[in-house]
């Protein structure tokens, strides 16, 4: 589903890369050479409307302005695909889910959860490519890296149809959209709020493929096309911060409850209250996480600060969440702790009362978090 085209090389996650300023950037991203696929949509497939086939848009160019606030807010019946944003993203929906006979309780609250999450991206992603494209920060970056990001907005719209069209074909409730308290009042904010919504969704898609592989085995290969998709926009957003492609070689797992605790305190101000109640523990506190101590010469993180509320006293230890389920543990003492020395890459932190707990065990003893924070690259 991904088909990113016009983007500048991808940065490897090689000891022996050297890391390019902005400018050197930006006149890669210029540079780049033109998409080698033909000017015909969409990639891969065949688009028919009303039994004829439609091979391109406006000539080779596709009328972007379909990406709007109706576009967020509509929620595709099973199969329905949008010609501008199909042709946008480079394909649509999956055809064939191969359906069980029915969608267990547990299932249908992750996937209640997934468009939670997605609800709140698609509403930084078209924002942002809104002003990319037109808007204020217009002259920011060249063209290419622009219509990078008007694909990364109309994909992860065929995304989030990887959650809706389960419940609707089991007749489970579609969530409606939200009030959103977006950072992204400049592009930095931007960049930071899309990949870290990335690398949330990265988590919870990696626990809920676990959760869910037994009661309905037949969503997880769509959960796992989804997932690569999001992992590669992960680099693409590293790129334009002239940072390393970091989510390889392993995404950090996330319990659903820290997922929804995080995404609901940090992003969302106000759901209608007809809105469904998704049944994961109540958000806890904020956590803010602010390098302190970095080894010199390594730009590794060593020590840390944090801010949060603990009314109760109860914050003794970060449970440090790595890579794949890793949980690694250290002391609070005056609002500071240790960081793990082998950790790598984006790392998402909890305070929490007790030390030794295993991953699903987290967000019970949670005081404060999840937050993330970049610790050292490979």
């Amino acid at each position: 589903m991904s088909g990113f085209s016009h983007t500048a090389p991808l940065l490897r996650n090689s000891p022996n890369s050297c890391r390019p300023n902005h400018d050197s950037f930006v006149k890669a991203a210029k540079d780049a050479s033109g998409s080698i696929i033909p000017p015909y949509a969409p990639s891969g497939g065949i688009l028919t409307v009303n039994g004829t086939v439609i091979l391109a848009f406006n000539g080779a160019v596709l009328d972007i302005t379909a990406l709007d606030d109706d576009t967020i807010t509509h929620v595709p019946r099973v199969g329905e695909n949008d010609q501008f944003v199909m042709g946008l993203a480079g394909g649509g929906s999956i055809a064939e889910y191969n359906w069980g006979s029915s969608l267990s309780d547990n299932t249908t609250s992750f996937l209640q959860l997934m468009q939670f999450v997605d609800n709140i991206l698609l509403e930084a992603l078209f924002d942002g490519y809104g002003r990319f494209n037109g808007g204020e920060w217009k002259d920011v970056f060249p063209a290419s890296i622009v219509e990078t990001v008007g694909s990364m907005a109309a994909q992860a719209y065929v995304h989030r149809s990887t959650a809706t069209d389960p419940l609707q074909h089991f007749k489970k409730d579609v969530l409606g959209r939200c009030a959103y308290k977006l950072p992204i009042a400049g592009v930095d904010g931007f960049l930071d709020t899309v990949l870290t919504l990335l690398l949330l969704q990265l988590g919870l898609y990696v626990n809920v493929g676990a959760s869910v592989a037994s009661q309905d085995p037949w969503l997880v290969p769509a959960l796992m096309t989804s997932l690569g998709a999001k992992s590669r926009m992960t680099a693409v957003v590293n790129m334009m911060q002239n940072h390393l492609a970091a989510a390889a070689p392993r995404e950090v797992a996330l319990p659903a409850d820290l997922v929804y605790s995080y995404a609901k305190g940090k992003y969302v101000s106000f759901c209608s209250e007809d809105d469904k109640e998704l049944p994961f523990m109540d958000p806890v506190p904020l956590l803010s996480i602010v390098a302190k101590d970095v080894r010199p010469g390594g730009e590794r993180v060593t020590r840390v600060s944090l801010e949060f509320e603990d009314k109760k006293g109860e914050g003794k230890f970060v449970a440090w969440l790595g890579a794949y389920g890793d949980v690694k543990f250290t002391e609070i003492n005056d609002k500071e702790a240790d960081v793990p020395g082998e950790l790598y890459g984006h790392v998402w932190g909890v305070v929490v009362k007790e030390k030794g707990l295993k991953l699903d065990q987290v967000a019970q003893n949670a005081v404060a978090g999840p937050e993330m924070i970049w610790i050292a690259g490979p």
